[in-house]
């Protein structure tokens, strides 16, 4: 048990069980059928009850649909590691299984974010808006990179040892997340850590698939991604923390990438890190029902 009190919701998740491609995926369910639908998507070694915050700061209730995605949380774990085009497989199952025939708008957060981002130009007829939370589009690998990027990819699954660092307690866990961010809250990192944790015989340790931090085996290529992006037809709103973010050095910087799709508004809010749905929840939750309400944040 962690030290420190926990954040206390103030909408309660329910979790359901379904089967994805032959994995057991865990997703989170706020709201009730027939309240507007909203599928959010969460980041790499994450989970989704890191949309708690945000989702407790909605004016209206929603129907939203929040899976953990494969070797993540509460869902499988996949011994043979992961590949991008994974998520974008499992994202179309669970739309077809929780939406069938319906167009729907999504969020996602960093992985999440550029995984609806190629999804909404494969599949543009089930996106009804788009919102990618600091994460839009991936960055671009170098052909010449390829050698040293697949020795890497191999080294890592000849090298890898299973679970990472045990903890003693959440609050260890907790301490960790604010090590990496000061900006979250210790009653937030508590409801984090506690989601985020698992146990094992030595100790706790963290949830997500430790294989995760290996490489993906496939390179992706800018004009590839691109491709997918801009077929793009769904309003698309693309908020971004105000970091500098490694994509601005890029050439043509965001603009570039901004370009791709016709319908896009773009925005930056103040004082977060990456994790900006963490840092300001309340900003967050306002972009995001103000979009879907037809409300444009004025681009930047």
């Amino acid at each position: 048990m962690t030290s420190e009190i926990a954040y206390q919701p103030k909408r309660e998740a329910r979790s359901e069980e379904i089967t994805i491609r032959g994995l057991r995926y865990h997703v989170r369910i706020w709201g009730e059928r027939g309240q507007p639908p909203l599928v959010m998507l969460h980041g790499s070694r994450d989970m989704s009850a890191t949309y708690q915050f945000v989702i407790d700061h909605f004016r209206q209730d929603h129907f939203i649909v929040a899976p953990d995605w494969r070797g993540h949380g509460r869902s499988d774990h996949n011994p043979q590691g992961y590949w991008f085009q994974d998520y974008l497989g499992d994202l179309d199952a669970i739309l077809d299984h929780y939406f069938p025939g319906q167009t729907v708008p999504l969020v996602g957060h960093s992985l999440g974010g550029n995984v609806v981002g190629v999804y909404a130009g494969v599949r543009p007829e089930r996106i009804e808006k788009l919102i990618c939370l600091d994460g839009f589009g991936l960055l671009e690998e170098l052909v010449e990179d390829t050698p040293q990027f697949l020795r890497a990819w191999l080294d890592g699954w000849r090298d890898f040892r299973g679970e990472s660092k045990s903890y003693a307690n959440t609050a260890e866990m907790a301490a960790r997340l604010r090590k990496a961010n000061p900006r979250l809250s210790a009653d937030k990192a508590a409801f984090l850590a506690e989601h985020m944790s698992k146990a094992v015989p030595e100790g706790l340790v963290w949830s997500f698939d430790a294989r995760h931090r290996l490489p993906f085996a496939i390179r992706h290529r800018r004009a590839e991604w691109a491709a997918c992006i801009r077929q793009t037809t769904a309003p698309t709103l693309w908020v971004s923390s105000d970091r500098v973010s490694r994509l601005e050095q890029e050439p043509g910087g965001l603009a570039a990438r901004r370009a791709l799709i016709s319908d896009i508004s773009y925005t930056k809010v103040p004082d977060t890190s990456h994790n900006l749905h963490h840092d300001s929840p309340a900003r967050v939750a306002a972009l995001i029902e103000d979009f879907l309400d037809g409300k444009r944040p004025q681009t930047i």
